[in-house]
């Protein structure tokens, strides 16, 4: 990740120039508790990026480098491993003058920190919605309150409850007026997976993200597998969400972009469902 990092730093200097690599320990106190994170800021005095793409930069295949000199996965993968050890990057450039990128990474003695509340402003701007409704069914109050937060403030309509009874109820009362469902696969009064079935049995087209932080729910995420069902472990990052919803809700033209290189959940082939799309996307036009 660091090497991409610097790699990507390098092509930026064409002519020569400088790279620094700066680490520095960092205290979150906006969050209650304060947390400790380590800082490895990595420079150059390049050409710097441009507004009008800072926000595409860590796209799988996009690239501003000639044909043949770049893969465009290099910046989506060191993402992707930073996302996947609980930490979150911000890039600072100017053009004409080179870029900083953070790296911020929970401290060794703080591996548990998981900021779902800390979002990339590139992730809002490339995953936030347009309205679309959202059934969230999550058993513990503290993160249905912060995940609904986190949906609500990037253009989703949600509708919260805590157990399968009320999301049934939910469900009939607005007659099945969802585009999503998003549920804990254990829930106080039934399996996740169970709820979900019988929402699709009265809407076949709903989408479904399945989210759980015990690994003895194996048998549910099997069932869930079959079903093709999308999974995220808990605890997640407020990108990783944002991800897995734009990926649900999104037309295969917009799939292309939203995918990233993930090894988290193995039973999910993300790069061979890029590739087809790409495909798809290529005979097309």
């Amino acid at each position: 990740m660091i090497i991409n990092l610097i790699l990507n730093a390098r092509d930026a200097m064409p002519l020569g120039g400088t790279i620094t690599i700066k680490t520095k320990n960092v205290v979150i106190e906006e969050e209650d508790p304060s947390h400790q994170v380590v800082c490895v800021a990595i420079s150059d005095t390049g050409t710097g990026i441009a507004d009008s793409i800072i926000s595409q930069i860590f796209k799988p295949l996009f690239t501003t480098k000639e044909p043949g000199k770049g893969t465009g996965l290099g910046l989506a993968v060191a993402y992707s491993i930073i996302e996947a050890h609980r930490g979150w990057i911000d890039v600072q450039s100017e053009p004409g003058e080179g870029s900083t990128f953070n790296i911020y990474l929970p401290a060794a003695n703080d591996i548990s920190y998981m900021p779902l509340s800390r979002i990339q402003s590139a992730d809002t701007e490339r995953f936030c919605g347009k309205g679309e409704k959202i059934l969230l069914v999550e058993d513990d109050q503290d993160v249905m309150t912060l995940t609904g937060k986190v949906l609500l403030e990037n253009g989703y309509a949600v509708s919260m409850c805590r157990k399968a009874s009320e999301a049934l109820d939910l469900f009939e009362r607005n007659k099945g007026d969802f585009d999503l469902v998003v549920s804990d696969l254990i829930l106080p009064d039934e399996r996740g997976v169970d709820l979900v079935w019988k929402l699709q049995e009265r809407k076949p087209e709903l989408k479904v993200l399945l989210v759980s932080g015990y690994p003895e729910t194996r048998t549910g995420i099997s069932k869930a597998q079959q079903q093709e069902y999308r999974f995220l472990a808990k605890p997640y990052t407020g990108s990783e969400l944002l991800r897995e919803v734009h990926y649900l809700i999104c037309d295969d033209s917009e799939k292309i972009g939203a995918l990233y290189i993930r090894g988290r959940y193995p039973w999910y082939q993300d790069a061979e469902i890029e590739m087809e799309l790409q495909d798809k996307a290529r005979g097309e036009n």
